[in-house]
């Protein structure tokens, strides 16, 4: 199987790493000890064995330190909320049973034992989550927006059919509003760096 080459120069639309690395050579000097390094960033698939290898060089704790992916699934305007109540846990690890699946289970003892669904898995997975969900919403509103132009066309009431759509449990209606597109931050930024990555 190919290995990915996570040294390759990143081209215009990939992730900026740029203030990550930034932040793990500041924090390599400081960990003296054994420790769980938790990252949340969006990055692209690859980067989990980078980070661990500067922490590795650069830090007295060296090899020591285990390295967590933790992707935040965050709404705009619900951060709180969803910080403090996820739809989903994701931990990404390097190894099975590691300890560091244990630290981190025990940080979000409350909220796993709240019911939420807790999803373990490798750092490639765990780093593909929240562009791919990015990725996905931004489909789908680009489709009920595509589907609300036929609509006007046509004199459909594009509301009353994104109910209909979404009594589809595969496709459901939450996110389905028509409406000017999708912007901010996340969503252009994250599908311009997973079509970068999957290029």
């Amino acid at each position: 199987m190919r290995q990915l080459n996570v040294r390759e120069v990143p081209g215009k639309h990939a992730y900026d790493l740029s203030h990550l690395f930034s932040a793990v050579h500041q924090l390599a000097p400081r960990i003296k000890g054994p420790a769980v390094v938790a990252v949340k960033s969006t990055v692209r698939v690859g980067t989990a064995p980078r980070v661990r290898d500067l922490l590795h060089e650069f830090a007295p704790a060296g090899d020591a330190i285990e390295v967590a992916w933790n992707p935040e699934f965050l709404r705009e305007s619900f951060a709180i909320e969803d910080t403090l109540r996820p739809d989903r846990l994701v931990l990404g690890f390097d190894a099975e049973h590691s300890w560091a699946e244990a630290v981190l289970r025990q940080c979000f003892e409350k909220i796993i034992e709240a019911g939420t669904p807790t999803i373990v898995t490798d750092w490639a997975t765990a780093e593909l989550a929240k562009a791919s969900a990015n990725a996905f919403l931004a489909t789908k509103i680009s489709f009920i927006n595509a589907v609300a132009e036929v609509c006007e066309a046509s004199g459909a009431d594009v509301n009353t059919l994104a109910d209909i759509l979404g009594h589809d449990v595969r496709i459901g209606r939450r996110g389905m509003r028509p409406g000017l597109g999708f912007g901010a931050g996340c969503l252009p930024k994250d599908i311009r760096g997973f079509m970068a990555r999957a290029g």
